[in-house]
C-alpha cells in the first residue's frame, strides 16, 4: 500500500490528479491512500496542519507501506517513522545545504540516518552528482537519492507576456535562496551604461546597492508582478554562493521565456544549463567572467536568441511534466525492487 501526502496548500486535489502524482500512484498499480487537504480559501498550510495531516497517514499506515511525501513537514515525516517503524519513506525533490551549519540541519541529517534504521529511506535529488554528495555524507547508498528533475512549465499569460517585444533593455537579478549579492553588487558597479533592476528582500539590499544609480530596486513585490518584470528583462543574471540547489526555480521561468542565462555554476544549473550553447555558468564570486557574458549577450542579438532557444527546448523537453513523471515511475519501480 502507498500513502500518497501532498502537504503544501489548502487545495491540492488539481495536483493529485495531475501527470506526476497520477505516475506515482500508476507505480503502485493505484494501491493508494491520498492525504490531503481540499477546502477554501487557498492558503498555505500550517504547522499544525501540516503535522496532523502526516499523523493521519502514519497512523492509517500499516508495516511495509510506502509513505510518499510532496511538500512540507521532512522533519516531522522522518520523525514519525522513528514512532511508526517498519514504513518505506520517499520523499519528493530533496535539499541539504551541507554549507549550512544550523540545529535544523543537525537534527534533519540525524533523523535521515536514523529513520532509515527503523525502515527505509528515498530522497529524489534534482542532479546527478548530489547522489554522490548526499551518499557520503548520510552514509548511504546512492541508491536512496533517486535522480527526478524539477518539474517547470509556465502559466499562458506569462507566455503571452514574454512574447511581447522588449521596450527597454536591462538585465534581471532576483530571488533569495544563496543570491550573491556582493558579486551582483561588483557586476552592477561594473557596468554603468547596462540597466539592472533586481527584485530582493529589504534584508539583503546593502547601501552600497541601493545607491547604485544604474540600478532600479524592488523589495517583496507580489510573485506574480516579480515573473512580469523578468518577463521583460534581455538577460537574467544571478550569481550564487552555493553549489548546492538554489535559483533554479527562477532560471527556468526565464529560459520558458527565452531569456538567456548567466550564473554561477552550480549542480543544480548544469541539469538545464549543460554547456556554453544553452546558456553561461561561471565559477562562483567570478564576476568578471560574468560581466563578459552579460555584455555579449547585450551586444549578440543572433547569439543570444540562439542560446534561449536551445535552452527553451531542453527545459520543455526534459523538464516537462511528462518527462519527469516517467522518471518518478522509473525510481518508484525501482525503490520496490531492492
Amino acid at each position: 500500500m502507498l500513502h500518497i501526502i501532498l502537504c503544501q496548500n489548502t487545495q491540492q486535489r488539481e495536483d493529485y490528479e495531475g501527470v506526476i502524482i497520477q505516475s506515482v500512484a500508476k507505480a503502485f498499480c493505484n494501491n493508494v491512500q491520498s492525504h490531503f487537504y481540499q477546502k477554501e480559501p487557498r492558503r498555505w498550510l500550517t504547522k499544525k496542519e501540516r503535522i496532523l495531516l502526516l499523523l493521519k497517514a502514519f497512523w492509517k499506515s500499516n508495516r511495509g507501506d510506502y509513505l510518499f511525501l510532496q511538500g512540507q513537514g521532512l522533519i516531522w515525516f522522518l520523525l514519525l517513522s522513528l514512532f511508526f517503524r517498519h514504513r518505506i519513506l520517499i520523499y519528493w525533490n530533496f535539499i541539504f545545504y551541507t554549507s549550512d551549519h544550523t540545529f535544523s540541519n543537525s537534527v534533519q541529517k540525524w533523523l535521515v540516518k536514523k529513520a532509515n534504521k527503523k525502515g527505509e529511506v528515498y530522497l529524489t535529488v534534482n542532479a546527478i552528482e548530489l547522489q554522490t554528495i548526499y551518499s557520503n555524507l548520510f552514509q548511504l547508498e546512492e541508491k536512496h537519492f533517486p535522480l527526478v528533475n524539477d518539474p517547470m512549465q509556465i502559466s499562458p499569460t506569462l507566455k503571452t507576456k514574454s512574447e511581447r517585444k522588449k521596450e527597454d533593455a536591462f538585465v534581471f537579478f532576483g530571488g533569495r535562496a544563496k543570491r550573491d549579492i556582493v558579486c551582483f553588487e561588483k557586476i552592477v558597479r561594473n557596468m554603468p551604461d547596462v540597466k539592472f533592476v533586481a527584485v530582493l528582500s529589504p534584508k539583503d539590499v546593502s547601501n552600497e546597492l541601493s545607491t547604485l544609480k544604474n540600478l532600479q530596486l524592488f523589495m517583496d513585490i507580489p510573485t506574480d508582478d516579480f515573473y512580469d518584470i523578468l518577463s521583460k528583462s534581455s538577460v537574467c543574471c544571478i550569481p550564487l554562493k552555493s553549489k548546492e540547489p538554489c535559483g533554479l526555480f527562477v532560471m527556468q521561468h526565464a529560459i520558458l521565456m527565452n531569456i538567456p542565462i548567466v550564473s554561477s555554476e552550480t549542480y543544480s544549473m548544469r541539469t538545464i544549463i549543460p554547456d556554453d550553447s544553452y546558456g553561461f555558468l561561471c565559477e562562483i564570486g567570478d564576476y568578471e567572467a560574468m560581466i563578459s557574458r552579460i555584455r555579449l549577450l547585450l551586444n549578440d542579438k543572433d547569439l543570444s536568441t540562439r542560446l534561449s532557444n536551445k535552452a527553451k527546448q531542453r527545459i520543455e523537453e526534459q523538464f516537462s511534466e511528462e518527462y519527469v513523471s516517467n522518471q518518478m515511475y522509473d525510481a518508484l519501480k525501482k525503490i520496490q525492487l531492492d
